[in-house]
């Protein structure tokens, strides 16, 4: 399965109380650390690479991630979602139905654990991965590469999906007891002078 994460462009936040600029030179970007958690969690289990696109660090607007979209062509669009960037993840959804009709797409992040129902009803989404999302959205990836059924997704712990009108919200009973098994940041899918 050809899976894409994204960091939409930042054009519509609603601003947070920390700055963006640290002066004229830098723009004060960090890196979307739980986004590349969970793509070094998918390449570690999966041995798939993955497409990350951070627009806000590389300068790209909507008509260049279309076009990256369009060349990915993937099959599952994995955005992380606070709640300051609802807007352009939203945006980001409809660009991917725009682009490349096929694919699915899933949201997760902070404002997915504080409103995971209300994310997932919004249209542009078809899957939300709500607590800790590491092995939640690669289980999610290996059972849509299997052909899982709407049975088999609400057996996945964290994971919500809708189908034909019905939506279901598994609950997060699968914490990871030890925090050390898990990977690194996938630090290598990003330039990181661009932070």
């Amino acid at each position: 399965m050809n899976v894409m994460f994204i960091v939409p462009p930042d054009t519509l936040s609603i601003e947070a109380s920390m700055s963006k600029t640290f002066g004229e030179r830098e723009r004060g970007y960090y890196p979307k650390l739980g986004v590349l958690y969970v793509a070094a969690y998918l390449e570690r289990a999966s041995g798939r690479d993955v497409v990350f696109v951070d627009c806000p660090a590389n300068g790209i607007g909507y008509e260049e991630l279309a076009k990256r979209i369009a060349d990915a062509r993937p099959e599952l669009v994995g955005i992380g979602v606070l709640t300051f960037c609802l807007l352009d993840a939203l945006q980001a959804a409809r660009l991917v139905r725009k682009v490349h009709p096929p694919a699915k797409i899933c949201f997760g992040g902070v404002h997915v654990g504080l409103y995971p129902e209300e994310t997932l009803r919004l249209p542009e989404v078809d899957f939300v991965v709500h607590g800790e999302g590491e092995r939640a959205f690669a289980w999610l990836v290996q059972a849509l590469e299997a052909g899982a059924s709407k049975e088999d997704l609400k057996k996945i712990p964290g994971v919500g999906s809708k189908k034909d009108g019905e939506w279901y919200l598994n609950a997060v009973k699968d914490l990871p007891e030890n925090l050390d098994e898990l990977p690194l940041p996938a630090r290598h899918l990003i330039s990181m002078e661009r932070y």
